[in-house]
């Protein structure tokens, strides 16, 4: 599937670190041209700003080109896992030599990847990723064309739309629609999903999304040529994702 999201990295940490949802979970990608120890002081500004809002999150770790010695691993597993309390679930490599050299000197899942998977920052200049700071009330309306993220509740009677993916970092109980230029690949993830409606391209869950019911993350996607809402479970959603 393609990604959710690929966040602006002025907004979330320095240049060696950028934040993406990939699939139902996390993906920190990391500039295989940075120095590793900026990389580790971008990664905890990255990390700071989500720890609070979704703990416990399973995060994949994209190193790109980089040949990432065990040790810089191993301190990269230490940072996300005893200091913000996340879960490392896969790293993601480009070159088949560290992904070779990981796979045997760690217990994590290493798995070889091609430039078109993990996308980078010329796929953010095509989906003009946007973040928007706030709480859309009632009556508020937005449309980007690209990836959209909201720092903030969507009330009931606020319209949000992205031709692109939409990420919520709170509750989302007004109207969402995800794809809207007819992408069916797109997704909606958000801290809580109890919206009006939910649409993803052509699609829509029409008034069943009112009496939906549960809490914690979740994640809207397309199953089966229907909308389905999911609790946000990485590891279960694993083998689905790309």
């Amino acid at each position: 599937s393609s990604p959710i999201l690929l966040l602006q990295r002025h907004t979330f940490g320095g240049f060696g670190v950028r934040l993406r949802g990939r699939g139902s979970y996390l993906d920190i990608l990391l500039d295989d041209k940075v120095e590793f120890g900026t990389l580790e002081a971008d990664l905890r500004a990255v990390l700071q700003r989500i720890v609070d809002r979704m703990p416990g999150f399973g995060i994949s770790i994209t190193v790109g080109r980089r040949v990432l010695q065990f040790e810089e691993m191993a301190r990269l597993k230490e940072i996300v896992e005893k200091e913000y309390r996340l879960t490392v679930a896969e790293v993601r490599c480009q070159n088949s030599m560290a992904s070779d050299s990981l796979a045997r000197r760690t217990d994590l899942p290493v798995k070889l990847v091609s430039s078109s998977q993990i996308g980078g920052a010329d796929s953010a200049a095509r989906n003009g990723s946007t973040v928007l700071r706030g709480t859309r009330r009632s009556g508020s309306t937005v449309h980007h064309e690209g990836d959209l993220v909201i720092l903030g509740d969507v009330n009931p009677g606020a319209d949000i739309s992205a031709t692109g993916d939409i990420v919520v970092y709170g509750a989302l109980r007004g109207v969402a629609h995800a794809g809207s230029s007819g992408e069916t690949g797109a997704t909606i993830l958000a801290l809580s999903i109890r919206p009006i409606q939910l649409k993803i391209g052509p699609l829509s869950d029409g008034e069943r999304a009112a009496s939906r019911k549960g809490g914690g993350p979740q994640v809207a996607h397309v199953k089966e040529g229907q909308i389905v809402v999911e609790p946000y479970t990485p590891l279960v959603h694993w083998s689905s994702t790309g």
